[in-house]
């Protein structure tokens, strides 16, 4: 009863609030994103029996190359472009390629990002969903942290319209106050993915993460909720802007990726050449001073889930404006913590 109401809040929610009208099915997981993202391809798969490859439109965050992999599944890596400003997009021409390079048959799904780390800008999901309706191939969109960004939503929205996608997972935590260890798909379909990824749910599991979501939604109610999306879009804008006056004195600057609305990168070129240190001793000096959830990336060489990667961190193999660091300013800040900037 506990999970069919709070599966009933969620479904309500997405659409008169968050206002993503076209969410047909909602199932929610007792586990985090990845997770459910494992679960969800081995679902596919199972649709698609064919299909042991997923395009994947790179982003450098662990979880998602490893859901894929523990799916048994193997990534085709489309590593972003780097546009005018200094913002990454997705290569729309790549991922198209990719598919007609090995078969439509072949292809189980493009793995596409909506919110994202700066300077990564969303994925431009609209031109990725027509591109998978036309050529009949199942897409996914990890929206971990997105249905707190009204930019997301409205994305969503727009690439409905122009084509398809198969399913969409995102966070508790990171969207509702909850803690660490919930997920939910939803998906533009009755008797789609959502459900058939619940219906394969091996066994039982806890109930705590979907009674924390269900207690967190009562408290909160639907003004309590859009008062909090409301802030957290007014402080993103205070944010940036106070970033921009703070390093513009030390002869760095904003990185504008403009689609994205909820993580801000600042360079970090001139205090590293100053200091002659490493970027990544400047991210040990914020640590050690107690700030949290800031990410420093310079160049490295890593290896993922037995991929090598030569430039891991910023999405792609080539990029102008190594090292910065990059924040969010995720649903709860107060404005109190960005004035002390």
């Amino acid at each position: 009863m506990l999970v069919t109401l709070t599966t009933s809040l969620v479904q309500n929610l997405l659409k008169s609030i968050i206002g993503l009208y076209w969410v047909q099915e909602v199932s929610l997981f007792p586990m985090a994103t990845g997770m459910a993202l494992t679960m969800l391809l081995l679902t596919m798969k199972a649709s698609k029996p064919k299909g042991e490859y997923v395009v994947f439109s790179r982003i450098d965050q662990k979880t998602s190359l490893k859901s894929i992999i523990t799916a048994n599944l193997k990534p085709i890596i489309i590593d972003l472009k780097e546009d005018s400003k200094g913002g990454l997009v997705t290569d729309i021409e790549q991922i198209e390629k990719a598919i007609d390079k090995y078969g439509s048959d072949n292809i189980l799904t493009v793995f596409s990002v909506l919110s994202s780390f700066a300077p990564r800008n969303y994925d431009n999901i609209t031109e990725i969903a027509k591109i998978c309706k036309a050529k009949n191939v199942y897409h996914i969109i990890n929206n971990a942290f997105g249905i707190q960004c009204t930019k997301c939503s409205e994305t969503l929205n727009a690439a409905i319209k122009a084509g398809s996608f198969d399913a969409v997972v995102s966070s508790f935590d990171k969207n509702f106050l909850v803690p660490v260890g919930g997920s939910l798909i939803y998906t533009p379909h009755k008797g789609g993915f959502a459900k058939k990824t619940a219906e394969a749910y091996p066994g039982r599991a806890s109930i705590g993460p979907i009674l924390d979501l269900l207690i967190t939604l009562l408290e909160m109610g639907k003004e309590g909720l859009k008062k909090l999306i409301k802030e957290r879009k007014e402080l993103y804008v205070y944010a940036k802007e106070r970033t921009k006056e703070l390093v513009s004195r030390y002869g760095e600057s904003v990185i504008e990726n403009t689609e994205n609305k909820i993580s801000i990168g600042i360079t970090l070129s001139k205090l590293v050449e100053e200091s002659k240190k490493d970027a990544n001793a400047f991210g040990g000096y914020l640590y050690t001073r107690r700030v949290s959830g800031v990410r420093v990336v310079s160049k490295e060489k890593k290896s993922v889930c037995g991929i090598e990667f030569s430039n891991y961190g910023c999405h792609t193999e080539s990029y102008s404006k190594l090292p910065y660091m990059t924040f969010a300013v995720p649903i709860g800040s107060k404005k109190e913590e960005v004035v002390t900037l």
